[in-house]
């Protein structure tokens, strides 16, 4: 009976285990490749996983080398941002975007850079007296790049984490923990119980063990993205792993590269400024619609509320992205292209983040 949680957990994850197998297989049989695209950040945009050839995987990991060494190249905004268009076209054009809005989409990750552009000054006015950007490598930015060990979240799938994830499985777990605890107990003072009983146990565990194998496998991702968030390397009990790849930025801090290994490396003072920001950001642009012709007022507004709010830091937290790790943040406001190859793990992203703080690791 000491055992029977941890049976009733294993048993009912071997389904679920069973079953990817089998895809993965005939994925492999297929010549195919999974691959997951997500858009973190982007409202109307639907996260979708595809099977692609060896082929098309293969030209998606040359579209993005090509697209970082014409990165390197560029000197002006206009042509990043005609360097950001042409990817986005060839990446519809390889079958990697089926149903994305071309334009909108295009749109969305140069408008926001080019938008933040109109206020560099001021920015670099408030950053001179208030230092907010001392403790980040980049703001207000565009960020290609590649790596593996990587992880992506919104602010709507962190909010589900608190709020619905994390209880259900304290709750679970201490369920589980009770139910051991009362049959250690029949096992001491009832030597010999009937089966009965054992039976009324189990069945009173099962749900119990359902909810985590549900939870475990159910995706943390929320259907209405608001404002993302790209993590670099975890921490994994005692052991650290750290990404490796490259990645390229331009923004107030001009251009910014890694390449090597590296690690998210957000400070946690950074964080209270943001979610009551990012609510705040969407209430302005829902205003600049409405009133056009007050759009610069309201991106003035925008900027000063930068440094006037200060709400809940937890909700953009590495805690709980996923079992058992804590992943270091290391892009945070991200609107863009999120593209993983679970087999491998290595993942492809462009678009825009309000700020980006990045070292090398220590590997040693």
């Amino acid at each position: 009976m000491v055992y029977l949680a941890f049976i009733l957990i294993v048993s009912s994850t071997l389904p679920a285990s069973i079953i990817n197998s089998k895809k993965e297989l005939q994925a492999k049989q297929d010549g195919l490749i999974e691959i997951s695209v997500s858009f973190p950040g982007l409202k109307g945009f639907k996260n979708q996983t595809l099977n692609v050839s060896r082929e098309k995987y293969v030209e998606l990991r040359h579209i993005f080398n090509d697209t970082l060494e014409a990165l390197e190249r560029a000197e002006t905004d206009k042509k990043v941002c005609g360097i950001f268009n042409e990817t986005i076209e060839k990446l519809k054009g390889l079958g990697i975007l089926p149903g994305v809005d071309l334009k909108r989409l295009q749109e969305r990750l140069t408008g926001e850079y080019l938008r933040s552009k109109r206020f560099e000054g001021l920015l670099e006015k408030l950053d001179k007296r208030f230092e907010f950007l001392e403790s980040v490598d980049n703001a207000f930015c565009l960020i290609c790049g590649e790596a593996n060990e990587t992880f992506e979240m919104d602010l709507l799938s962190r909010t589900f984490d608190f709020t619905i994830r994390a209880p259900l499985v304290i709750i679970s777990l201490l369920w589980l923990n009770i139910l051991v605890f009362i049959a250690e107990c029949l096992d001491v003072f009832l030597q010999e119980h009937p089966p009965s009983i054992d039976y009324l146990i189990y069945l009173l565990a099962l749900p119990a063990a359902e909810i985590l194998d549900m939870i475990c496998h159910f995706p943390i991702h929320s259907p209405l993205p608001i404002s993302g968030a790209i993590y670099f390397g975890y921490k994994e009990s005692k052991r650290r792993y750290f990404s490796h790849g490259y990645m390229w930025t331009t923004g107030l801090k001009g251009v910014k590269t890694w390449n090597g290994t590296f690690r998210g490396t957000l400070p946690d003072v950074f964080y209270p400024f943001y979610p009551l920001f990012i609510f705040h950001t969407i209430l302005i642009e829902s205003l600049s619609h409405v009133f056009p012709r007050y759009e610069d007022l309201l991106n003035l507004i925008w900027i000063i509320s930068f440094f006037a709010f200060a709400p809940i830091f937890l909700l953009y937290s590495s805690i709980l992205s996923e079992p058992c790790k804590l992943y270091f943040p290391g892009v945070i406001g991200f609107y863009g292209i999120y593209v993983k190859v679970p087999s491998n793990d290595y993942a492809s992203f462009m678009g825009y983040a309000h700020a980006v703080s990045i070292d090398y690791a220590d590997t040693r």
